[in-house]
């Protein structure tokens, strides 16, 4: 490949990582939540002009007015579970970098990361799971909000007929929901959870013909390219 088109791919690749890295790590919410409550932005998310195979990002955040007894967090963790026969998690991380934008604000200095895992739940949905454990600096105080983490996900497939689906908090079983106060005692049931919804459109043969005519001009273009280089 020419390296003046490489060069330019690379670009472009590294400023949408770098674009999705910013929305992830956005210092304010913009559906912020009162009281002790664990939420996803954006809540509401219409897909229905994006073809299979686009990809999309959630993120989790948290607002800590006061727990009784204790008064700060020293860990949490959040397991969301999504219809697998339309989406797929691909990969989630920390909105601060190498910790949670949350515990990065308050000052902690270091944190005993949970790698994120995704598998199925049951036989219809599938489930994305992180966290994050207090090791160093200050943990989070009362009155204190940040966000957590961040999760994309990918289109796999349409319905046949309008679908509304749900990315929703688990709170029962053995992978679910936690947070825990400094002396790690679970205060989860103290904090609302509030989950998003997403609408899928059904299935449409026009839209597939545009998308395989769109590719298989990009395809034409490109090939073109390369022979004018050679």
């Amino acid at each position: 490949m020419n390296r003046k088109y490489l060069i330019l791919l690379t670009t472009t690749i590294a400023l949408i990582v770098l674009s999705f890295t910013l929305l992830a790590s956005a210092g304010e919410p913009t559906e912020p939540h009162s009281g002790n409550a664990m939420w996803i932005e954006p809540s509401n998310i219409d897909l229905r002009d994006k073809p299979i195979g686009y990809k999309f990002n959630i993120t989790v955040w948290i607002n800590f007015t006061s727990i009784a007894p204790g008064n700060e967090i020293g860990a949490w963790q959040y397991v969301v579970i999504y219809e697998k026969a339309y989406l797929t998690a691909l990969r989630a991380g920390y909105t601060g970098g190498t910790l949670s934008e949350w515990f990065t604000k308050v000052g902690a200095t270091q944190t005993m990361p949970v790698t994120p895992s995704f598998a199925a739940f049951n036989d219809t949905h599938n489930y994305a799971l992180h966290g994050e454990t207090w090791i160093a600096g200050p943990k989070a105080p009362e009155g204190t909000y940040g966000s957590l983490s961040w999760v994309e996900f990918n289109v796999t497939a349409t319905p046949t007929v309008l679908f509304s689906g749900t990315i929703d908090f688990i709170t029962t079983g053995v992978r679910r929901c936690k947070i825990l106060d400094e002396n790690l005692s679970d205060v989860t049931g103290q904090f609302g959870l509030y989950p998003a919804t997403y609408i899928i459109p059904e299935f449409a043969p026009l839209t597939l013909l545009i998308s395989l005519i769109s590719i298989a001009s990009a395809a034409v273009l490109l090939s073109a390219r390369l022979r004018k280089t050679k």
